[in-house]
């Protein structure tokens, strides 16, 4: 009898869950995650990440795994395949996370290339930066 009135209330638990959050959609098997690592020798260098297909408008999704320096960051920003700007610009140290709005996908461009530009080296002799990112994050 407690088993299945638990059994009862997990069911419940999880269609209740359900219903409630329907705002975010992901689609796992549709996420393509690319590591990046890159190093840039002076600040205001800039250098490409990487290249993804892009399927839908959702956000690009970044998180900067490592730094060289603690203190080092990067701003990165969104083009397509034209070297058009098609977000704004999102700054990185290590540890962060970021969905970057953009607008690859609706302007008809099937292709995001994310760009970086180093604007702190601590130490001004270039830094290097380690992580990954999804051009499509299953936000929408």
């Amino acid at each position: 009898m407690f088993r299945k009135l638990l059994k009862n209330i997990a069911t419940f638990a999880v269609i209740a869950g359900a219903i409630i959050t329907p705002g975010v959609v992901a689609h796992a098997d549709d996420l393509i995650c690319q590591d990046f690592f890159f190093s840039i020798e002076a600040k205001g260098q800039e250098c490409e990440i990487g290249r993804q297909d892009k399927y839908t408008s959702s956000y690009i999704t970044m998180k900067c795994e490592e730094a060289e320096f603690a203190e080092a960051c990067y701003a990165t920003w969104a083009e397509n395949q034209n070297g058009e700007r098609k977000s704004d610009d999102y700054t990185f140290y290590e540890g962060d996370w970021q969905a970057i709005s953009n607008s690859v996908y609706e302007d008809g461009d099937r292709t995001a290339v994310m760009i970086a530009r180093l604007i702190d080296d601590v130490y001004e002799g270039g830094a290097y930066f380690s992580g990954y990112w999804y051009s499509d994050s299953g936000i929408y």
